[in-house]
């Protein structure tokens, strides 16, 4: 039987049509966990609770709050005794942010923020609330309860020495969402029609490849390759935005540790990515291999 001869460019369309959907692949993750993640509250809320049980987040809490506790708890002058009074109140804050209430105003906190935080990138400023320096805060106001509860009960202070304790937390400045709104919207139609795309330009590649077997092997490759290479800027995003979302009123260490655990979230989002690059790369040897047996019967 005479062997078929072969067309470049038909050889050279179907290679062009592998590339694009090995970068199409790791796009369409992606923009999909920004779309589940920072456009849905329940998506949102699951990798913040990942955030306040972050030994970091914890850490820079406790003194964030401690310092503002200690400041409206009433001084002697003695340095002993103040620094005494300044141990127990940062044992009680531990002990509330590591406790289960914490937990629980955390998320609800968290719930009402992502509005705003989805108003700042929509657009929709009927649900954007910001506090008087334009930030996107957390309203702590449980913690101050439950830190006040545990200083009457240690001694410490009088049910009637209690202040009224500031625990809201800054997040972000309004000014770096509205700067992003436009990313986000190309995100949300990427995250729409990315799958679509990606494949019915495989389908196309597979029609105009002489072998499918080929086609698959290398788009699972290049895809792997094409996620790995997503996986790592995702990191080299996370640093860039902790250093354009810090400012002086809100601790590195806090946006670093959220903008991390974020991040790790991602990555493990397009890990799904090399598993459906590793089932093409096998189902690429398999046909290869069929296809191999039918050339020589």
């Amino acid at each position: 039987m005479p062997r078929t001869r072969r067309n470049p460019a038909r050889s050279a369309a179907a290679g062009v049509l592998v590339l694009v959907v090995a970068l199409l692949l790791p796009t369409a993750l992606a923009a999909r966990w920004v779309h589940d993640t920072v456009g849905d509250t329940d998506g949102y809320v699951a990798v913040a609770e990942e955030v306040a049980a972050d030994p970091d987040v914890q850490a820079s809490l406790v003194e964030q709050l401690t310092t503002r506790v200690v400041a409206q708890v009433p001084t002697t002058g003695i340095a002993a005794v103040d620094d005494g009074v300044q141990g127990v109140v940062e044992q009680t804050v531990g002990d509330v942010v590591r406790s289960d209430t914490f937990a629980t105003v955390w998320a609800e906190a968290n719930r009402v923020a992502h509005a705003t935080v989805l108003g700042l990138l929509t657009g929709d400023s009927t649900r954007v609330q910001l506090d008087d320096q334009g930030q996107v805060v957390l309203d702590l106001s449980g913690v101050a309860d439950a830190v006040s509860a545990r200083l009457v009960e240690s001694g410490l202070l009088t049910a009637e020495q209690v202040p009224t304790f500031d625990t809201s937390v800054p997040l972000f400045e309004s000014s770096a969402l509205d700067d992003a709104r436009t990313g986000y919207e190309v995100v949300s139609f990427v995250s729409t029609w990315a799958p679509w795309a990606a494949a019915l330009v495989l389908v196309l590649a597979l029609a105009l490849a002489y072998s499918r077997g080929l086609v698959l092997l290398w788009t699972g490759l290049l895809s792997a390759a094409a996620t790995g290479l997503v996986m790592l800027g995702v990191g080299v995003v996370a640093e860039r935005a902790t250093l354009e979302l810090t400012s002086p009123t809100l601790s590195p260490a806090l946006v670093g540790s959220v903008a991390d655990v974020f991040a790790a979230s991602a990555q493990t989002f397009l890990r799904d990515g090399l598993v459906i690059s590793g089932v093409l790369v096998v189902l690429g040897v398999v046909v290869l291999l069929v296809e191999r047996a039918v050339r020589r019967r």
